[in-house]
């Protein structure tokens, strides 16, 4: 009896198809973690560019009442 090479066992199949899934679990994971630290990043910097912002305008408000 001659085996063919192109045969492929149920568990081998099964094999991959968990292996495949558990790549992509992976991968979705660390994408939503990185992903909200990245967003949280662009939110701290946008905030203080904000507030750099409202200072200065404070700061010019003030001086046009004082002098």
């Amino acid at each position: 009896m001659r085996v063919s090479p192109a045969y492929l066992d149920p568990s081998a199949v099964n094999f991959i198809i968990v292996s495949i899934a558990g790549i992509v679990i992976t991968a979705g994971a660390a994408i939503g973690i990185f992903r909200k630290k990245i967003r949280m990043a662009f939110a701290k910097s946008k905030t203080a560019r904000l507030e750099r912002k409202l200072t200065r305008q404070a700061e010019k408000k003030e001086r046009a009442g004082v002098q």
